[in-house]
């Protein structure tokens, strides 16, 4: 395979730990950059770096909890403040201590769970992810 226009290509080491069992273990990743090493110092690769997995991260919960790749929404603004909505969603369950998926599951089997999440009825009820 031909990287056309590739700079260097990095390796990141890192170690990682099972957030369910606390399992340690040491992963290595490859990247490869236009970059030219003059002009990308390890130190600077290291922060790129970084800043793409907070990227990926901020992007990872409501890709997976809305199944956005495969939204239908395309057109106008709809795609733009569906994705407002469902980041305040999250925000709300976020800010309420409540573990997303188990929440979007309980919200999914009991649709008006949305609306007390918003504190929108009457009947606003404490939230749990339990059914």
């Amino acid at each position: 395979m031909k990287f056309t226009g590739a700079g260097q290509v990095l390796a990141v080491r890192r170690e990682v730990s099972e957030a369910t069992t606390g399992e340690k273990r040491v992963e290595t990743v490859f990247g490869v950059t236009s970059q030219k090493p003059g002009g990308a110092s390890p130190k600077h690769m290291s922060g790129v770096n970084r800043g793409q997995r907070r990227i990926e991260v901020a992007h990872h919960i409501p890709g997976w909890s809305f199944d956005e790749d495969r939204s239908r929404i395309r057109t106008g603004h709809r795609p733009a403040k569906t994705i407002l909505f469902r980041r305040i969603t999250i925000g709300l369950m976020q800010q309420r201590g409540k573990e997303v998926a188990g929440t979007m599951c309980a919200m999914a089997r009991r649709p008006w769970r949305e609306l007390d999440l918003l504190g929108m009825t009457g009947t606003t009820r404490p939230l749990t992810t339990a059914a």
